[in-house]
């Protein structure tokens, strides 16, 4: 009987560390789906804001150039001024969502790293853990409709920018071009 009560115990505190093992491991799971989801939404966040500030700058002065030319255009390529002109305002309109979103961004990042970590050290039971992986997915979310809302559009354009400054500069500037090629 001695016995019996020592093997009754290790026992029982060998099934609660399994069990709290469980436990940290389905947390630290579900943490891993929302930093997953993270990463998808730092990727769309990974922009060369100068590039598009260089861009600006590229634009009003072709923008300009093409106001003041004394060359006869198409009327396609008046169209293709009309999309030039709303692709600058989307980028000039872009940096305030784009600050935004980084900085919200890295918040939460920061929020899953020590989520991640109390977890493990395990400072907060069951309840308390579901209410900040709760709050986390909340901000995530929220920040994922942010980003496609503000930010996406602006990838979205991407390949129409090109298509429409190949063709621009070829009207521009084809001599310049033409006279460096040679």
């Amino acid at each position: 009987m001695r016995f019996i009560i020592p093997i009754i115990i290790v026992l029982f505190s060998a099934c609660t560390n399994n069990q709290d093992d469980f436990i940290i491991q389905k947390e630290l799971e579900m943490i891993d789906s929302l930093e997953q989801k993270m990463a998808l939404i730092n990727q769309s966040l990974d922009i060369d804001y100068l590039e598009i500030k260089e861009r600006i700058e590229e634009m009003s002065i072709d923008i300009m150039k093409m106001r003041t030319t004394e060359k006869t255009f198409p009327m396609g390529m008046g169209v293709k001024m009309d999309k030039y002109e709303k692709i600058k305002e989307t980028y000039e309109e872009f940096y305030e969502p784009f600050k935004s979103a980084t900085t919200e961004a890295s918040e939460i990042n920061n929020q899953l790293l020590t989520l991640r970590e109390s977890v493990i050290k395990q400072e907060f039971g069951k309840a308390k853990f579901k209410k900040y992986h709760a709050l986390e997915q909340a901000a995530i979310d929220s920040l994922e409709s942010y980003v496609k809302r503000h930010i996406q559009p602006v990838l979205d354009m991407e390949m129409e920018y090109r298509r429409i400054q190949k063709t621009i500069d070829q009207f521009l500037y084809k001599e310049e071009i033409d006279n460096l090629v040679k």
